[in-house]
């Protein structure tokens, strides 16, 4: 609803959805058809599941899998389901847009918002229990109701912004700015509860050679697929209800039920410029700092480098904690420049020097989406993560334009007179181009998935860039330093910060050209365009970000990834 009176336009109004989903997630629980992994003593991402080159292991992965050898590592499970979950998000808000006078005007506004935690149509999801190692059912009368949750209800967002233009008298120069309070939930990245034990979803994973009395008896002896690979036996607990968390090794998840959501103050300062005539100058600060950000974590034990459990949770295994304690930053200069589309001809440019820091990248990270891949390194001192987040892109530049090339009937070189035909051939045409240059992606150096210790310069030498290396591997060593001192076996954390370092500079050149031939026997507003379009012009190879496994001897400080070749499309689109 909108009011006006006077100088002020007021507006109110509200938002209400329902957001429902019904899915089978095969991939979840390690998967319907199971995770299989083979390495060996001496290297490989499942090396720590193997006693040394012997009766078990060969020495080489490739060789234990063909030879029918037991796994390193074996799971499986079924997601249960599908399940019908159900959340919703309600919001009011009031506006005022006040002309104070004709040089300024304020925007002053209030917004709240509530975002509720997903129920299932039959009470199918279930929710960890830290302190008791129990496994509650929703419900009705369950502790934590049907969602499991307690629903944040501080949401209120000031928002404020004005715009000024009184610094010259013919108004072509502005400043704005502006400060809000957002809020957001992060339903792609929350752990589902209908993964938990009690849903009719369930799963095991075990290590066959280290611990072979954890696993179904087929895995206890060579050849294991010979003999067919069972599921895990799973179970439909009553609503409301609660039962003892199994120990089996199968997936567990808490999610912190004194849920908070995501906030971000967001803020900027512009200045924009006409400094001639259809010409735009604009330069300006945009900041942003993130709290309450979803965090990953594992709460129980698991002795991997990177993303290794924090022990608060003993005799269980691994247990997938989900907390909205994350935080952010990111600090920009923005800058542009802007010729609008006059006499056939429009650019726009800009140029964005930014910095974006965080201490967790979520739910969803570089490396996958679960607490080894993305959880903290040291989950005792999960501040030791807070460095560049994985979309961090310190400079970027870009340049586009859309130029009526001056050929044709109906342009600067040509006229009413020129030849039809010769029109149909070279009139008509419009070149588009976009320009991109931009800092390369973040990685980091690790050893086993952790962090390693950095002991020197990083930097490769001259002999190692001939070689088409990007880091000196004398530089890193495996971390040493124990995150559990009186643990022998405890994992480690590296002195090497995260995402220290950067990819190479990634340039794209994206370039089409467009012809409309207009069909009047049709309707006069009737064309067929024809199109070209080229991407990545040049056919640059760019790469992303090199091997960064010290553990890889072949490949490590080496960027074999490239980014896409040379495409060309030819098409037509009816415009009518």
């Amino acid at each position: 609803m909108t009011y006006v009176k006077g100088t002020s336009t007021y507006k109110f109004g509200g938002d209400y959805r329902v957001r429902q989903n019904s899915n089978y997630d095969g991939g979840r629980n390690n998967g319907t058809k199971g995770n299989y992994q083979y390495g060996t003593t001496d290297s490989g991402f499942v090396s720590g599941n193997y006693n040394g080159i012997g009766p078990n292991d060969t020495g080489s992965s490739l060789a234990n899998f063909l030879l029918g050898y037991q796994p390193g590592f074996v799971g499986r499970g079924d997601p249960g389901g599908p399940y019908f979950q159900s959340s919703k998000e309600m919001a009011f808000f009031v506006q005022n847009d006040w002309k104070v006078n004709t040089d300024l005007t304020l925007n002053l506004g209030l917004r709240y918002d509530i975002f509720t935690a997903p129920t299932e149509r039959f009470d199918r999801q279930g929710n960890f229990d830290p302190a008791t190692k129990t496994i509650q059912m929703a419900g009705d009368n369950a502790p934590g109701g049907r969602d499991l949750a307690n629903t944040d209800r501080n949401n209120f967002g000031p928002r404020i912004g004005f715009a000024y233009g009184g610094l010259k008298s013919d108004k072509t120069l502005v400043i704005r700015g502006g400060y809000g309070l957002l809020y957001a939930t992060d339903i792609s990245a929350a752990q589902p509860l209908t993964s938990n034990p009690g849903t009719g979803a369930a799963s095991y994973a075990c290590t066959p050679i280290t611990n072979p009395s954890g696993c179904p008896s087929v895995f206890q002896h060579r050849n294991p697929f010979d003999n067919g690979i069972p599921t895990a036996p799973f179970t439909v607990a009553a609503p409301g209800s609660s039962f003892p968390a199994p120990t089996t090794g199968g997936l567990i998840l808490f999610n912190d039920p004194n849920r908070k959501d995501e906030m971000y103050h967001q803020y900027n300062l512009t200045a924009q410029w006409e400094f001639r005539r259809n010409w735009l100058a604009e330069a300006g600060y945009v900041g942003s700092l993130g709290r309450n950000l979803l965090v990953l974590s594992n709460i129980g034990t698991g002795n991997d480098e990177g993303g290794p459990g924090s022990r608060e949770v003993l005799g269980i295994g691994p247990i997938t904690a989900t907390r909205y304690t994350g935080s952010s930053s990111y600090n920009a200069l923005q800058t542009k420049l802007e010729k609008r589309f006059v006499k056939g001809l429009s650019l726009l440019s800009s140029y964005t020097w930014s910095h974006a820091i965080d201490d967790s990248p979520g739910g969803i990270c570089n490396n996958g989406a679960s607490a080894r891949d993305c959880g903290p390194d040291d989950p005792t001192r999960p501040e030791l993560d807070r460095g560049n987040a994985d979309t961090d892109i310190r400079h970027r530049f870009t340049f586009a334009d859309v130029w009526d090339l001056p050929f044709g009937r109906s342009r600067r070189f040509g006229g009413a007179d020129m030849n039809r035909g010769l029109d149909a051939v070279v009139g008509g045409w419009q070149f588009n181009n976009i320009v991109t240059w931009q800092t390369g992606p973040v990685f980091n150096v690790t050893c086993n998935g952790g962090r390693v210790d950095l002991l020197g310069d990083p930097n490769p030498t001259q002999a190692q860039q001939d070689q088409g290396l990007e880091l000196n591997r004398a530089a890193f060593r495996c971390a040493q330093t124990r995150i559990f001192p009186s643990d022998p076996n405890s994992p480690h954390i590296g002195t090497l910060g995260r995402n220290v370092f950067r990819g190479r500079p990634q340039f794209y050149w994206d370039a089409s050209f467009f012809k409309n031939f207009p069909i009047s026997r049709i309707s006069e507003a009737f064309n067929v365009q024809f199109r070209f379009s080229a991407y990545n012009v040049l056919n640059r190879v760019n790469r992303s970000a090199p091997n960064g496994d010290i553990n890889n001897a072949g490949d490590f400080g080496r960027d074999i990834n490239e980014q896409r070749r040379r495409q060309m499309e030819f098409s037509l689109k009816l415009i009518f």
